[in-house]
């Protein structure tokens, strides 16, 4: 699975796919693409026959998807809201566009997992605290 770029979810709910995956998936305006919600991911896939019950989106003439409020919950997508950066994925195999909303990595102390400041130590994350307590216990141990 190719990770193309991360897009951002307008003010009514909508995205635009990039160039790059309307030409993997073969999409253009007016297309029927069919939503399938996965835990924290939703797939979109090209349908040619719509599936009964399925839930369906048509790729707009600007190449927008739009996930009103009242389909987000729907689809179990409740934590995303407008302005959020939706990170775009798609596998080149079976043509499935897979969205995901994009949590910056936020860094945490290696040893206790405070999300505080954190000091680069050989090739671990440490936060002052536990910096500290190593550097005591190395001294203690040099001095007996």
């Amino acid at each position: 699975m190719k990770n193309l770029r991360t897009v951002v979810m307008d003010e009514m709910g909508r995205i635009i796919l990039p160039h790059e995956v309307r030409n993997i998936l073969d999409v253009k305006a007016g297309d029927t693409l069919e939503v399938t919600p996965s835990q924290d991911t939703i797939s979109v896939t090209l349908q040619r026959d719509a599936s009964p019950g399925s839930v369906q989106l048509t790729l707009e003439q600007l190449h927008r998807l739009t996930f009103s409020k009242e389909l987000r919950a729907k689809l179990g997508w409740t934590n995303v809201d407008c302005k959020d950066t939706i990170s775009v994925s798609v596998n080149r195999w079976n043509r499935t566009l897979t969205l995901r909303l994009y949590e910056k990595y936020e860094r945490k102390c290696d040893f206790c997992d405070k999300p505080e400041a954190i000091q680069k130590i050989n090739r671990f994350g440490l936060c002052r605290d536990c910096a500290e307590s190593i550097n005591l216990e190395f001294k203690n141990r040099q001095g007996s």
